[in-house]
């Protein structure tokens, strides 16, 4: 494992190279052609997390699809009519799936101003307020396509420390919450920090347990719920956050 630790510069040059990919340089190139001149591209979240995961620890999830915020445009203005000729499907969030055909990875796109948090409390739909909002910590990353800059917090030192904790205090659901905090825990193979760890304990009662179970069997199949569900079952049986910790360490550490 290279545990050095990654200014942002290094991830900066990292995500630029990626991007200038020539498959998934084509992509931006047509986003950039068709969308308004003032619209903003951003990166959040996966793809650049798996990069810096793969950066410090040799290792990282696939990447199956890059997700995109398009703000600086009018919250009446359609994603879709430019992909009008493309593959695509619409997202239980509201978004759109595109699949284009220069690449095997998919795009999720969404207008900022249409972000499930942002919509949802009537915020100001600016990167400010995306990166204050962004659920978790290893995700709090920005790319800014146009202008090449990365914003993050505490993404970097998060990810090296293989810490999972909330990077928003706003629980905006908490069946959508508990999911993707059980998904990252078991896909990223990290620590829960301690209010993570007590949420899970608390907020999961047989009628949120039935819920979640159906999700992940409906979005991920029965085995990948088997193996989330092993992580939540070691999860509620530790008396207390230490407990937790030192089982854990054991099991992380040589998975």
């Amino acid at each position: 494992m290279n545990n050095s630790y990654p200014d942002i510069e290094s991830v900066k040059t990292c995500v630029r190279e990626f991007v200038l990919k020539q498959d998934i340089k084509d992509v931006f190139d047509f986003l950039i052609g068709h969308l308004p001149d003032e619209a903003e591209i951003f990166i959040v979240g996966g793809a650049i997390r798996n990069l810096i995961i793969k950066k410090i620890h040799d290792w990282c999830p696939v990447t199956a699809d890059i997700d995109l915020f398009i703000g600086g445009i009018e919250r009446s203005y359609v994603i879709g009519k430019i992909l009008s000729q493309e593959k695509i499907i619409k997202t239980a969030l509201g978004g759109i799936r595109w699949y284009p055909e220069t690449t095997d990875l998919y795009f999720d796109l969404c207008l900022l101003s249409d972000f499930i948090v942002i919509k949802g409390l009537n915020l100001k739909p600016s990167l400010d307020n995306l990166i204050l909002n962004i659920d978790f910590n290893v995700n709090a990353i920005v790319f800014d396509v146009k202008k090449g800059n990365i914003y993050e917090r505490n993404c970097i030192s998060s990810i090296s420390a293989r810490f999972l904790d909330f990077n928003s205090d706003l629980i905006y659901d908490k069946l959508i919450t508990v999911y993707r905090l059980l998904l990252f825990c078991e896909k990223l193979r990290f620590f829960l920090s301690e209010r993570a760890f007590y949420y899970i304990k608390m907020a999961v009662d047989i009628d949120l347990f039935i819920s979640l179970k159906r999700a992940y069997i409906s979005n991920l199949g029965k085995e990948k719920t088997k193996e989330i569900l092993k992580v939540y079952n070691r999860i509620i049986k530790y008396r207390d956050y230490s407990s937790y910790r030192k089982e854990e360490e054991a099991i992380l550490m040589d998975s």
